[in-house]
Parts: structure tokens; C-alpha cells; sequence
């Protein structure tokens, strides 16, 4: 049976907004080519990033432990003109077969590798994953990893995934302690700040990892920047084609959002809401 893991549906969730291919075009602002290269899309959901990436000319494996899921991918993207091969594997376990891809997608997935084996720990089991994608890749492949920031004001108030009060806020074991006490349940959602998320990268073997800011999440970007500035955000603004995009992916104090952003930014504090990392694999001497 396949394991109840929470994704976005992307074959029916804010259809109008061209997830995949916004995603798939601010990579190649930010110099990560995509055709005619191997790309794998580990925990691919719905596949709107495997399909974009086929459409803009990548040879694409998408990886996801629903069957139901994958089947939905393949369907879509044959009647897009652009085939995904799909593979359906455990992220903690590898992906068996695929190990020249030039780039890894890594999207939204590693905040829930904590509900996968609730014998271990939060922080090795995403590991193992990172560990996945690192498998996955030739020397000097790229890992292209999103996810949340800790240190986001919102979610250090309530915790994004579990609605409880400052959890995410408290050490591991004492949010733990809280989140059973509270719901029976243990906390094992962890989301981390830039800086930690690239020290689990270079952990399992990744020698640099170039941080991004989205503007103003990764799963709606309109933009991705080093260090946001107020031309950034003027630019975030513009790029959106409908005001129902506009709605859905700058929100109704997106402003004040993007503005924190920049003014933390001056400051040289790495808060925004998510945070989008290239880390590239090692190259042998």
C-alpha cells in the first residue's frame, strides 16, 4: 500500500498558475541550463516540474513512491508532447538505476522525511534522502533543493504543518515533548534555516550550495534572488501575467512579506519565507 505522504496537487491546485514552468524558468535565470540534460525529480508529486523540464528539452525521470501519482505524470505529460519516464521508489532507500543525472530536484520534499520511519531520527532520515539525490547525480551534477526557512517569522509563531503555537521555535526534543503533550503525537516536521539546510548537504558529500531567496515562496515563485533588494521586488511584481496569479502567489500583505525580506536582507539576515539552494556534487581528484 502506498504511505500516506502530504503533496501539493498539482493537477488541480491553482490551475492557472504555471507552477512548473515558472520554477523550470527562474533556474535558468539563475544559470541551470536544462536541455538536453538528465534530470531527475525526486518526490515529483503530480509532476509539474517533470513536465515543464521535459518541455523545455530535458531528459526526465520522475521518482515518487505513489503509483497512483506516477501514473497521473506519465498520462500528463504524454498528452503534453513531452514523455517523463517514471520510476516508483522509496527516497530513502535510492532510486535503482539512475546515477548520471545532471540535475536533481529535490522540491518541497525533505520536511516530510520525518513522518517516513518513526523509529528514527528526524535528522538522519533526512539525510538519507539528501544521500538519495546524491547517488543520483554524475560528478559535478547540480541538486536543486527547496524547501522552508525556520526562521520565517510566521512559522516560528505557528508551526506550518502542525498548527501548533512556537514549536518550531523550541529545541528538537523539546518540541517533541510539546507536540505529544499536546496532540499525542511526536513533532517531526522539521523545517531548518539556509544555513543548516546546506550543512545536511555538505554532509552527505555536496561541495558547495549556492543559496537563493524566492519571492515569496518556493511553491508559487515569481522570482529568485542572492540577497533581495527593492528591485527585486519591484520586478517580482511585474513579472505575473493575471491578477488571479498575482492573488494566489503574492498574497494580500505580500509587500509587507517581500519588504522584510529586503530590509533583512540589508541587514544580512537570511529570513524569507523559503529558501531554494543549488549544491553541486563533488568532483573526484
Amino acid at each position: 500500500m502506498d504511505p500516506e505522504v502530504p503533496v501539493r496537487d498539482d493537477a488541480t491546485e491553482l490551475p492557472t498558475f504555471r507552477r512548473g514552468e515558472r520554477v523550470i524558468d527562474l533556474l535558468k535565470d539563475a544559470g541551470i541550463g536544462f536541455e538536453g540534460r538528465n534530470v531527475v525529480d525526486l518526490g515529483a508529486g503530480f509532476g509539474s516540474l517533470s513536465i515543464a523540464a521535459a518541455r523545455a528539452g530535458a531528459n526526465v525521470v520522475a521518482v515518487d513512491v505513489h503509483t497512483r501519482r506516477l501514473g497521473e505524470i506519465a498520462a500528463r505529460a504524454d498528452a503534453q508532447g513531452a514523455p517523463v519516464r517514471v520510476i516508483r521508489a522509496n527516497l530513502l532507500e535510492g532510486v535503482p538505476g539512475v546515477r548520471d543525472a545532471d540535475i536533481a530536484l529535490l522540491i518541497g520534499v525533505v520536511e516530510y522525511a520525518g513522518l517516513w520511519d518513526n523509529q528514527a531520527s528526524v535528522a538522519a532520515l533526512q539525510r538519507r534522502v539528501f544521500k538519495t539525490a546524491h547517488d543520483c547525480l554524475r560528478p559535478g551534477g547540480q541538486l536543486v533543493f527547496a524547501s522552508k526557512n525556520r526562521l520565517w517569522p510566521r512559522f516560528i509563531v505557528k508551526d506550518v504543518h502542525t498548527g501548533q503555537a512556537f514549536v518550531n521555535a523550541l529545541p528538537r526534543r523539546v518540541a517533541n515533548h510539546v507536540s505529544l503533550r499536546l496532540d499525542g503525537v511526536p513533532y517531526r516536521h522539521h523545517i531548518h534555516s539556509p544555513r543548516a539546510w546546506g550543512r545536511a548537504m555538505h554532509e552527505v558529500g555536496f561541495d558547495s550550495v549556492d543559496c537563493f531567496f524566492p519571492f515569496l515562496s518556493y511553491q508559487l515563485p515569481l522570482r529568485l534572488a542572492r540577497r533581495p533588494t527593492l528591485e527585486d521586488m519591484r520586478l517580482a511584481r511585474a513579472c505575473v501575467e493575471t491578477k488571479e496569479e498575482l492573488a494566489n502567489a503574492w498574497g494580500t500583505i505580500g509587500s509587507l512579506r517581500a519588504a522584510l525580506m529586503v530590509a533583512c536582507a540589508s541587514l544580512r539576515l537570511p529570513i524569507s519565507h523559503s529558501v531554494v539552494a543549488v549544491a553541486t556534487k563533488q568532483v573526484a581528484p
